[in-house]
């Protein structure tokens, strides 16, 4: 099938229940220029959830810094207030959020791991990482290592078992995530027990050039125009294969060793995400939800996407 074929493909529909919640999601930025109003746009949307997870009876909500490689870095640590796991055997995870790079915080897409946190008495610190263009790769995989190595070294304080550890992201933090357990693995340590990778980006070498991507070259939630400038941006100015970034070739999930821990990649029923995530012969956990969960969506579909997620922490193996 030529590239003229591929054009024409259809795609498949949105759920009808998702297209108002997609069509009230705050816009990408699309370019350089408009990433820091993006940011101002996207902090005010989520505005609201940090405040529901900060004000949850049943959390406690830290917030700590850490040294960096450069400099401090933001953590947000979740768990439970009443748990029934004894100090010292918890699970931890270290969460990367999305954005592209560009956008978010440490609670952006936090809302499921606090739900995580009460459920399964897991110790969740999300990462709070710098982002390009300012600070271009490798700087958020350096925090995000950092973060790592730093809940590893303090998981007696923290009530976690260090054989329990395991990262998490989402988009581009589930690329990041990638990223830090392909280095951990290269630099023997600290060891993870699993990931779990949502809609991760993970392979640019395409640049947005296969067929799923040009279904949605003009989606209404993940743009091919929108992909380019994360990429390019997050690159800052270095090609693809000048720079040293694992997770560009989705390694993690394709040949996975022991010492890396069990890895699951959730792509949801969105080819489009699909598509830039690992190659088509992999078997990803496919999820019940367009895009996966946002605030906001049908509680149908986010009951169903969070049982989907929970028993695979559950059952990770």
């Amino acid at each position: 099938m030529g590239d003229s074929s591929v054009n024409q493909l259809p795609r498949p529909p949105y759920d009808a229940q998702l297209v108002p919640v997609i069509g009230r999601n705050p816009p990408y930025p699309r370019k350089r220029e408009d990433v820091v109003h993006g940011r101002r746009i996207r902090a005010t949307a989520t505005a609201p959830l940090q405040a529901s997870i900060r004000n949850d009876v049943q959390l406690s909500v830290e917030d700590r810094t850490i040294p960096g490689p450069d400099c401090d870095i933001p953590l947000v640590i979740l768990q439970s207030k009443n748990p029934g796991t004894p100090h010292g055997r918890r699970p931890g995870i270290v969460f990367v959020h999305g954005g592209g790079m560009l956008l978010g915080d440490a609670f952006l897409g936090l809302a499921f791991y606090a739900q995580v946190a009460k459920t399964l008495d897991a110790v969740v610190a999300s990462v709070e990482y710098r982002l390009a263009p300012e600070h271009p790769a490798p700087a958020p995989q350096d925090d995000c290592f950092a973060a790592l190595r730093w809940v590893s070294a303090h998981a007696a304080e923290l009530g976690i078992d260090p054989a329990r550890v395991m990262m998490a992201g989402a988009s581009a933090g589930g690329g990041i995530a990638a990223g830090v357990a392909l280095r951990a693995r290269d630099q023997g340590g600290p060891p993870l027990c699993a990931q779990l990778l949502v809609y991760p980006m993970l392979d640019d070498r395409d640049r947005n050039r296969t067929a799923s991507g040009r279904q949605y070259a003009r989606g209404r939630h993940v743009r091919r125009r929108r992909q380019r400038l994360c990429l390019v941006v997050r690159a800052g100015g270095q090609t693809a294969r000048r720079r040293r970034r694992g997770e560009r070739r989705g390694e993690c999930v394709r040949r996975p060793r022991p010492r890396d821990g069990p890895g699951r990649v959730a792509a949801g029923l969105h080819r489009r995400r699909l598509g830039g995530t690992v190659p088509g012969r992999q078997r990803p956990v496919r999820e019940p939800v367009v895009g996966g969960g946002r605030p906001g969506g049908p509680a149908r579909v986010e009951r169903r996407l969070s049982r989907v997620r929970l028993a695979g922490f559950a059952c990770p193996g």
